[in-house]
């Protein structure tokens, strides 16, 4: 299964395993601040993707946005 670097911007960095940069982001988002930009970067091609949510008044995800 690939692997991924999580970068949120001005936060630590981690790594997780995911079959796409999306999946990743989803894996690691509920600690970072839903407007923080993340990036997520596949260590085998260096491919690189940015994200971001958004948040319902209720608390539920509405969407993972791609920075393009």
């Amino acid at each position: 299964m690939p692997k991924f670097i999580i970068v949120p911007e001005g936060c630590k960095w981690s790594e997780r395993e995911a079959k796409t940069a999306r999946a990743a982001y989803g894996l690691e988002c509920s600690w970072i601040s839903p407007s923080t930009r993340t990036a997520v970067i596949d260590t085998e091609t260096g491919a690189a993707q940015v994200f971001t949510r958004e948040i319902e008044t209720n608390g539920n995800l509405k969407a993972v946005n791609e920075i393009i």
